[in-house]
């Protein structure tokens, strides 16, 4: 294998790696903005990673078209309701989400490995894996590991940015993050939007997992 192949395989594989980062980031970026430190990104890439996969399991034999999409959205879905645990336990609790968010994120692991190990593990490997996702698995582009995510990652960037700075709602999630007493007063509900964030937080982190 020459030089340049190595470059453009590195090259894939770097881009390949990233596109669960860009979302992690976005998990992490959104929060910032609304004044909420999540750092819980790990337990919802889990969650996110365990609905993909277990999804994909359960429409592995579906067109690649009909099964890609039902995989990531069960991703995003599990990442979201993880997300929005610590969102309901800060608005009406009081309780800091870096707290909540850092034992979420040891649940998460405890309870999916012990979910595959015991409940779902495919029988024949000798190690702990759920079933394979056929055709639901993100389809591959370019190289060995340049798949689908690469482009979704890409994709989502400007969309989040356009909601943040170009919408209401974004300016709502920034003026809550700057001064929720204001946002009050101003007739935005804080309690709504610091749970619609960690949601919106969790639904990143959890397309990551998917990704994954």
């Amino acid at each position: 294998m020459c030089s340049s192949d190595l470059s453009e395989t590195g090259i894939v594989n770097t881009l390949a790696a990233a596109a669960p980062m860009v979302f992690t980031g976005l998990a992490v970026g959104v929060g910032f903005k609304a004044g909420l430190f999540n750092i819980g990104g790990t337990g919802q890439v889990l969650v996110g990673g365990f609905c993909a996969a277990m999804a994909g399991a359960a429409v592995a034999e579906l067109p690649v078209p009909v099964a890609v999409p039902i995989a990531i959205l069960a991703g995003a879905i599990g990442g979201a309701v993880y997300g929005l645990i610590p969102g309901i336990l800060k608005a009406y609790t009081g309780a800091h989400e870096v707290v909540s968010t850092i034992m979420l994120n040891s649940l998460a692991s405890f309870a999916i490995v012990g979910m595959v190990n015991d409940l779902f593990r495919m029988q024949g490997p000798t190690f702990a894996r759920t079933a394979s996702v056929g055709n639901a698995a993100l389809p591959v582009l370019v190289g060995r590991n340049g798949n689908l995510g690469v482009l979704i990652a890409i994709a989502v960037i400007p969309v989040v940015y356009w909601l943040i700075w170009r919408t209401t709602l974004g300016f709502e999630i920034r003026t809550v993050g700057a001064n929720p007493n204001a946002a009050r007063y101003a007739g935005m509900n804080p309690r709504f939007l610091v749970v619609f964030t960690m949601a919106l937080c969790g639904l990143f982190a959890g397309l990551g997992g998917a990704m994954e």
